[in-house]
């Protein structure tokens, strides 16, 4: 880096540390935007304490065939079938559903579903943060003023 004077901001009682108005201007830049990051998290962790209890799986229909023989759902589209899945210590698990008790399972596993979006949603804000607050650092990170007398490097 070269030291133009009009670019350089001495650090005061410090007459060799100094810093270009570049990287001042982009430290500006880098603070605004870990600032808009920091609103966006805030919201994500808002509508996440907000969390509704939850069903750690999801509900899906299908269609089937019941196993009849003289069923019309062996030669057409099958039976309107619903099922919720959920994930437990030993695996995933499994339960047909009536259609009466659809909306039931239906709510909570939405509400998973949900909870895990904004869960990833602030993770990935977090790591953005993390990085410009890196970009900031290098933003304002001082130098040391090169030596304005040519020779064997003392003053």
């Amino acid at each position: 880096m070269q030291w133009r004077s009009e670019s350089i901001k001495t650090v005061r009682g410090a007459g060799d540390l100094r810093i270009g108005a570049e990287r001042l201007a982009r430290a500006s830049r880098v603070r605004r935007q870990i600032e808009g990051e920091l609103e966006a998290l805030e919201a994500c962790a808002r509508a996440l304490l907000r969390a509704e209890p939850m069903l750690r799986g999801s509900v899906y229909e299908t269609r089937g065939k019941c196993g009849k023989r003289a069923c019309r759902c062996r030669t057409g589209e099958g039976h309107p079938m619903t099922y919720v899945t959920w994930r437990t210590a030993s695996g995933r698990k499994t339960r047909s559903v009536t259609p009466e008790t659809h909306a039931a399972f239906a709510k909570p596993a939405e509400a998973y579903r949900r909870f895990r979006e904004g869960r990833t949603e602030w993770t990935r804000r977090s790591k953005a943060v993390a990085s410009l607050l890196g970009g900031l650092e290098d933003a304002l990170a001082l130098e040391v003023a090169p030596d304005r007398v040519e020779g064997n490097g003392r003053r």
